[in-house]
């Protein structure tokens, strides 16, 4: 699922066009050069939300990510929150209030995300980057119907089969435990994306960035 930021028309178009290569870009080519994920020794999770437009949006994301604070002193996790730089200020305020997280309000640079155990997104485009990286993902999509109804999205259900889905907010602890402990969605996760870095003709290293570019060019 792509967040629906100034740059989701563009993606949506090539998404959907015959010469689609999804939405690997070229801020993606850092991040594939030296390699894909490695596992820290420490968890670690990143969490990049989108920035909720309802007051119900607002509740829903403050409740999920209030729950991994909850849970890092019990299981030894450092969270570190990377707030979408639109998100409101009572938003911040209330998750500052949450022990347990350290927060950012700048969003999320793409080259981080290979250094998380996991990344944990709601519906933003940083979900398909991580995957990219090769780190898993878990999604907390509680919220989808009312997000649904002030911004269009476009979902990739192949990229939903390869991510750790919580429906519900009593979801999302289990499904981190299960990603960070047993990772059952590995194959499925290499699956998808050795599937985009084919897509591309070249593998992560030198010849990525000029397959990229040219990838881009032919889906304009």
């Amino acid at each position: 699922m792509h967040e629906p930021n100034a740059d989701e028309a563009r993606r949506r178009q090539r998404v959907q066009s015959t010469s689609v290569i999804h939405d690997i870009e070229y801020r993606l080519v850092p991040v594939l050069e030296d390699g894909g994920w490695r596992k820290p020794m420490s968890p670690m999770i990143i969490v990049a939300p989108t920035f909720p437009e309802s007051v119900e949006g607002e509740s829903t994301l403050v409740n999920w990510i209030s729950r991994l604070g909850l849970a890092a002193a019990t299981h030894g996790w450092t969270v570190n929150v990377h707030l979408h730089p639109s998100t409101k200020s009572s938003v911040t305020k209330k998750l500052q209030k949450v022990a347990g997280l350290n927060l950012m309000r700048n969003g999320v640079e793409s080259f981080l995300l290979k250094s998380a155990s996991i990344v944990v997104t709601d519906y933003s485009s940083i979900a398909h980057d991580a995957l990219v990286a090769g780190t898993p993902v878990a999604m907390a999509v509680e919220g989808l119907d009312s997000y649904k109804q002030n911004r269009e999205i476009l979902i990739d259900q192949e990229q939903w089969d390869a991510v750790y889905i919580a429906k519900r907010p009593e979801e999302l602890i289990p499904a981190i435990l299960d990603a960070l402990e047993r990772d059952t969605l590995a194959s499925a996760r290499q699956a998808y994306r050795s599937s985009l870095l084919n897509s591309l003709g070249a593998k992560p290293g030198a010849n990525t960035k000029s397959a990229i570019l040219a990838a881009l060019d032919a889906a304009r």
